[in-house]
């Protein structure tokens, strides 16, 4: 079995995909609008609970974001590259990592 991890994420797709979108203050600020939707930090409840976060939901977010964002226009194998790149990000690594900050 080979181990396909890179820089400490799951593949090179996360990794790169991360990268992407948390080296643009834009982007970074439109992946925390994203995430604030998806943490519960116990505020609204006034219970001193746990910070949670839904990692699914939120990863699902951000790659319908992302995939509106940059999705190329035309068909053909440039479209299927770029299914093929956002079919190996683990979405949820991302959203963990964003959760984080």
């Amino acid at each position: 079995m080979t181990d396909n991890t890179y820089n400490g994420w799951t593949n090179w797709e996360t990794w790169n995909t991360n990268l992407w979108m948390t080296n643009e203050e834009a982007l970074l600020d439109e992946a925390h609008e994203i995430m604030a939707h998806y943490i519960d930090d116990g505020r609204e409840t006034d219970e001193s609970t746990a910070r949670t976060v839904d990692t699914y939901g939120a990863g699902k977010a951000l790659r319908e974001w992302w995939d509106e964002l940059f999705t190329p226009e035309a068909t053909g194998p440039l479209s299927d590259a770029w299914s093929a790149t956002l079919g190996e990000v683990n979405w949820d690594e991302i959203a963990e990592g964003l959760a984080e900050e």
